[in-house]
C-alpha cells in the first residue's frame, strides 16, 4: 500500500525536539543499565525467598541457634529491605523531591 502524496496545506512534521515516537528497533526502547540493575535488585528477594527455599530446606546446621531454614528466611527479610532501599534511592522518579 502506497502512502498518500502530500497535500498542500498539510502540516509538515516538526523535527525540533527529541523523537517521542517508537524507536526504529521494533518500537521498543533499550532499557538503561540503571533500570536493569533496579529490576535485578527487585527480583533478587523473590528468588531468595521462593525459588531457593527447596534447596536450603534443612534443619541442621543451626545458625545463631536457629534452624538453617528459619535463619535463611530472616536473612532474606533483612536483605529485601536493603534491596528495596537501593531501588528506591536509585529510581529517577524519586529524585524529584516528592512532588505530589
Amino acid at each position: 500500500m502506497n502512502p498518500r502524496p502530500p497535500v498542500p496545506g498539510d502540516a509538515a512534521p516538526s523535527h525540533t525536539g527529541p523523537s517521542t515516537g517508537p524507536s526504529p528497533a521494533g518500537g521498543r526502547r533499550r532499557p538503561s543499565s540503571g533500570s536493569v540493575l533496579r529490576c535485578g535488585l527487585a527480583v533478587l528477594p523473590f528468588i531468595g525467598m521462593l525459588v531457593l527455599i527447596p534447596f536450603v530446606n534443612r534443619v541442621e546446621p543451626y545458625v545463631l541457634d536457629l534452624p538453617f531454614l528459619l535463619f535463611w528466611i530472616v536473612v532474606w527479610v533483612v536483605l529485601t529491605s536493603a534491596c528495596m532501599t537501593v531501588v528506591y534511592l536509585t529510581d529517577p522518579a524519586n529524585k524529584a523531591g516528592g512532588q505530589a
